[in-house]
C-alpha cells in the first residue's frame, strides 16, 4: 500500500511539473544576425574614416550602428577602392563606401526612390577643394578655371578618389591621380610636380597646419560636393533586398543625429 501511494504521488508531482513548464512563457527569441562584409579604403579620411578600431570615424560608427538595427554583424575590410571593386565583383564583400559618381552608378547598386538616387539615405556629403601654391594665379568660378584651358593644367589627387577623378577627366584636365594619400597629393603640389591639387576639405584643413605645407592655399570655391553611399552589388540575393533597404534607411536616419554630424 505504501509503494502504491508513493507511485501515485510521484505521478501527480510529475504531471504538475509538466503543467508549470508548459505554462511558463518561452524565452524571447533572439534575432539572428548575418555577417556583413563592408570594404572601406585603407587610406584615412578624417573625420569620416580613421581605420582605427579604437578611434572609428563617423562613417565607421554609422555603418556599425545601422547594422545592429537591422541584424547585420559588420566586419570592415580595408583595401584601396579599386581592390574593393574587384572583391565586390567576385562576391567577396557585401558592400563598399562609394561616391555617387557616373562610373560608380553604372556598376553598383545604390539606394533608390521613385527611380532616382535617394539622397536622404546617403552616409555623407563632402567638399572637394582646390589647393594651389601661394603666389600662383588660379581662379575657379564654380564650373571652370577663369582664363585657363583645362588641358594646360595638371591636377594631382588621390588614386582612389573617383569623385574627383571623374569630373576632372570629363572637363579635360590633365591628371596625376597617383597619390596614395591627401598629404602625398599636397606634397607633389608643394614640390611643383603638379599645378593644382584636389582633396577632401577636412583633410586639407588639417594638413595645412603642417609647416612643410604652409605655402599652399585653398581656392574659395570647391570643385564639387559629392555624396557618399554604401553601395552593394547589383546581383544582391533577393532574400536580402528588404534587409539592405532597411539598412540604408537606418544609415540615413543616423546620419542626421547630432552625434554623427561633422562638427
Amino acid at each position: 500500500m505504501f509503494f502504491v501511494m508513493n507511485a501515485i504521488l510521484y505521478r501527480g508531482l510529475a504531471a504538475l511539473l509538466v503543467f508549470f513548464i508548459s505554462a511558463a512563457p518561452a524565452p524571447a527569441q533572439q534575432r539572428s544576425t548575418r555577417i556583413w562584409r563592408v570594404c572601406l579604403s585603407d587610406a584615412k579620411a578624417p573625420p569620416y574614416v580613421y581605420n582605427d578600431a579604437n578611434h572609428p570615424g563617423l562613417v565607421e560608427r554609422i555603418v556599425v550602428a545601422a547594422g545592429q538595427q537591422v541584424g547585420f554583424d559588420t566586419i570592415f575590410i580595408r583595401y584601396p577602392s579599386a581592390r574593393c571593386r574587384e572583391m565586390m565583383a567576385a562576391g567577396e564583400i557585401d558592400a563598399q563606401l562609394a561616391a555617387s559618381s557616373s562610373t560608380n552608378l553604372k556598376i553598383f547598386r545604390f539606394p533608390m526612390k521613385n527611380g532616382a538616387l535617394d539622397v536622404e539615405r546617403r552616409i555623407a556629403q563632402v567638399n572637394l577643394v582646390w589647393v594651389k601654391r601661394s603666389g600662383t594665379h588660379y581662379e575657379w568660378n564654380g564650373s571652370a578655371m577663369v582664363g585657363r584651358k583645362p588641358g594646360e593644367i595638371l591636377v594631382g589627387t588621390r588614386l582612389t578618389m573617383k569623385a574627383a577623378v571623374d569630373p576632372l577627366r570629363a572637363m579635360g584636365f590633365k591628371l596625376d591621380p597617383t597619390a596614395l594619400t591627401a598629404r602625398h597629393a599636397l606634397l607633389k603640389l608643394e614640390r611643383q610636380r603638379v599645378d593644382l591639387a584636389v582633396a577632401l576639405q577636412e583633410e586639407v584643413e588639417l594638413l595645412l597646419q603642417d609647416p612643410q605645407l604652409r605655402g599652399l592655399v585653398v581656392l574659395p570655391k570647391s570643385l564639387a560636393s559629392p555624396m557618399y553611399f554604401l553601395a552593394v552589388s547589383p546581383s544582391l540575393p533577393p532574400d536580402l533586398q528588404a534587409q539592405v533597404e532597411a539598412w540604408w534607411t537606418a544609415i540615413g536616419h543616423l546620419r542626421q543625429l547630432p552625434e554623427y554630424r561633422v562638427s
